[in-house]
């Protein structure tokens, strides 16, 4: 197995994980707070998500400029001093943001949110809390892409999995033994913090090469990548904007209960972007090394594998949860009146995430080439017309009306990435479009559909859930044979005289 599908099945392994636990807590959590202080627990999310605009493009920087380095010789020292330059500013980020936070806690509790059963004084307490819980949270995200860019995943996803067992286990006993509040939540989120990034700080230090000198700051390492970062500064502005408008908006406009239900769709849907995450980790930093080495080949055959591997695993999930989507949430949740409320906005979501995630492959050789115009533009346009949209329907059609314009501007995004083939992989377009994305895609369908309409009603949970379990197999199998580097690629691992007839 080669570095890019180990690294690539590392991020499955622990994604996958992380979210599965996710679902499994996130009823207890519900159980024990309510769904209106679920709202704030979203609320909290939707905040990170915001704030880590002020990331300001170091974090992806650090990645880059980490795997760049790593394919050279003799760049130790460099590499160590980098991480030391970004780790200072990534502090001084984190901290002042929290501090803001704190301090706004009151303003928040009176004037953003809606509660109706939580006291206002539960409410800033919270906030206040979620302003701790950040100093220590937003400098995981730095050392997390460093370690990608050292294409260390599986240690990655080791602690990654290990820190989100602690995280759920330890917040359920605390609200079922100690006390069933936010306030304790919260706390719970701020130890979890400390733990996480302290010991994804100590492994990504330690997966640095030696070097003769300690690690120092020098302004001579953030002048030679300043551009990279100020580039994706916008990405990350624009991004932020585009990506998390609708629960901003919501979070302003409707109910904190309501807030809560569209937080547990969005829950569903963004869950398959672990299965997205796992892919892109692997393949930016992948793609970096086959840039700086100028190996257009390789890069194309890795580009379209990645692009189809994607695919295979994205589609058939994303499909089906679509089309099962009243099934799923009362499986999860053994809530008729939540699934009743949620399970259309989970569809449209779901779909929405499933296009956005499609275009990640492409945007990440985008990044590897340094590229980043076409996405900044795409949503810079994008935030202009669809936020005042989200506005406008989510105070006339509520939480169904924002996830229909949230879907529509996914689309909008990946069908912008088609005019990336102008500038980089010339030629290879009409070959994704076909190839990478409308033959899975037909596959999934015609399968997926059928086991949609053999659906038998008023079955038991247990075989609800094995026939899901059937379909999404079957389907799963048809794409991955039907998709031709995939089909390859298992054959010849399986089968490997018939993997190099076909091949």
């Amino acid at each position: 197995m080669g570095q890019l599908q180990r690294n690539t099945l590392a991020n499955l392994i622990g994604r996958v994980w992380s979210k599965a636990l996710g679902f499994v807590f996130i009823p207890l959590y519900i159980k024990f707070l309510g769904v209106e202080a679920f709202g704030l627990v979203g609320f909290y999310v939707t905040l990170q998500s915001v704030l880590g605009l002020f990331d300001f493009g170091i974090s992806v920087t650090l990645n880059r400029e980490i795997a760049r380095l790593s394919a050279l010789e003799g760049s130790e020292q460099e590499q160590r001093d980098l991480l030391r330059s970004l780790e200072i500013i990534y502090y001084s980020i984190a901290l002042l943001m929290g501090m803001l936070i704190f301090w706004l806690s009151p303003f928040v509790a009176h004037h953003w949110v809606k509660p109706q059963a939580l006291s206002v004084a539960t409410v800033e307490r919270g906030v206040a809390l979620m302003g701790l819980a950040f100093l220590f949270q937003f400098p995981l995200n730095l050392y997390q892409f460093g370690l990608m860019g050292k294409e260390r995943q599986v240690l990655l996803n080791t602690i990654q999995g290990v820190v989100a067992t602690v995280q759920g286990v330890g917040a359920v006993f605390l609200l079922w033994l100690v006390s069933a509040t936010i306030e304790c939540f919260f706390l719970w989120q701020v130890i979890i913090s400390i733990l996480g990034t302290g010991v994804t700080a100590w492994a990504l230090w330690h997966s640095l090469a030696a070097s003769a000198a300690r690690p120092r700051f020098r302004i001579s390492l953030l002048r030679k990548v300043w551009r990279f970062a100020a580039g994706w500064l916008g990405i990350g502005v624009t991004h932020t904007i585009t990506f998390h408008a609708d629960r901003v908006v919501l979070s302003k406009l409707v109910p904190l209960d309501l807030f809560g239900y569209y937080t547990l769709a969005q829950t569903i849907a963004m869950a398959l972007w672990a299965l997205v995450e796992s892919v892109t980790g692997a393949a930016t930093p992948r793609f970096s090394q086959l840039v700086v080495l100028d190996d257009e080949g390789e890069l194309k055959t890795t580009y379209h594998r990645t692009c189809q591997f994607l695919a295979v695993i994205l589609m058939p999930v994303a499909v089906i949860m679509a089309l099962f989507s009243w099934e799923i949430v009362m499986l999860w949740t053994r809530n008729r009146v939540i699934a009743d409320t949620i399970h259309q906005v989970t569809s449209i979501l779901i779909i929405g995430i499933m296009l956005r995630g499609i275009a990640s492959i492409p945007f990440s050789l985008q990044v590897a080439y340094g590229w980043l115009r076409l996405a900044l533009s795409t949503n810079v346009i994008s935030a202009i017309i669809f936020v005042p949209l989200i506005v406008l329907l989510a105070s006339r059609y509520g939480i169904i009306g924002t996830a229909a314009v949230t879907a529509v501007q996914h689309l909008v995004f990946l069908l912008s990435m088609l005019i990336m083939y102008g500038f980089f992989l010339k030629g290879e377009q009409g070959r994704w479009v076909r190839t990478d994305f409308l033959l899975p895609l037909t596959v999934v369908l015609l399968v997926a559909g059928v086991g949609r309409l053999l659906y038998p009603s008023l079955m038991p949970p247990l075989f609800s859930f094995a026939y899901l379990a059937v379909v999404w197999l079957i389907t799963a199998g048809a794409t991955a044979m039907m998709t031709p580097e995939v089909r390859v690629t298992i054959l010849s691992r399986f089968l490997p005289k018939a993997g190099a007839r076909i091949d």
